[in-house]
């Protein structure tokens, strides 16, 4: 639920040019210069400068996530599985705990577990059932892309059409992922026709917009967001609030 008070009211006051300009930032990147580790170093600013009781946080942490989810699927319709597979499963960090060792390894993104762990053939059971019985992996930081659908899910600040809708474009780059895979070397490099997942970067736009109207007017409701918990003219007086003078 979102804090209405003075000293979060106040905090909103002295973040709003961070905001501003972090949204000026993000015009920079969109819709296609960004990489993973790009957006996981202005996921990580955000974090860092903002604050997560204000609308205009999430909008952002939102507009990051559409604009990495527009990412993934430029990826996947050109068949680069690996890049939005990083985006969309592979954890960025991952510990190995393997019985009876002292401490974890961490494990290498790409490849395979059994190879990193030069295990050798034949296994009795097979090298799944072994590690099984021998190996718990820990993932300390997933993929960017459930990371912030997490969090947008669990803010309580997305409306819920909002969050379906985000997950269904993300089945969708899914999907093209898979179909990509299937479909291998028969399709010719540069004709991505049949690999569309229908992502565009349209929503990256539009969150850019209501960061833009929500800055200028603390009285405005975005369609995108909920607002759990507000009295009647709730935003009127926050806006009183943020802008009153200190003096005042």
């Amino acid at each position: 639920m979102s804090d209405l008070s003075f000293p979060s009211a106040f905090e909103s006051r002295q973040t709003l040019p961070f905001y501003r300009q972090f949204n000026e930032r993000l015009d920079g990147h969109a819709p296609y210069s960004p990489n993973e580790t790009i957006l996981v170093d202005l996921r990580d600013t955000l974090d860092r400068q903002g604050h997560p009781g204000q609308p205009c946080y999430w909008l952002l942490m939102a507009r990051l996530a559409e604009m990495a989810l527009f990412c993934a699927g430029n990826y996947a319709a050109c068949g680069e599985i690996t890049a939005a597979g990083d985006l969309m499963i592979n954890p960025r960090h991952t510990l190995v705990h393997m019985k009876g060792a002292m401490r974890p390894i961490v494990k290498k993104r790409h490849g395979r577990l059994s190879a990193q762990l030069e295990i050798e053939q034949p296994i009795a059971g097979g090298v799944i059932d072994w590690c099984k019985r021998n190996v718990l992996a820990q993932v300390v930081e997933p993929a960017l892309l459930p990371d912030l659908e997490a969090r947008l899910a669990k803010s309580g600040f997305l409306s819920e059409d909002y969050l379906q809708s985000f997950r269904m474009r993300m089945r969708q780059v899914a999907d093209a992922m898979r179909f990509a895979m299937v479909a291998g070397d028969r399709i010719p490099a540069g004709d991505v026709g049949e690999l569309s997942c229908g992502v565009d970067a349209g929503h990256a736009h539009r969150m850019g917009c209501e960061v833009v109207r929500t800055c200028n007017d603390p009285t405005y409701q975005s369609t995108f967001l909920v607002f759990h918990g507000f009295p009647e003219a709730s935003a009127v007086a926050m806006a009183e609030t943020m802008f009153r003078p200190l003096t005042a």
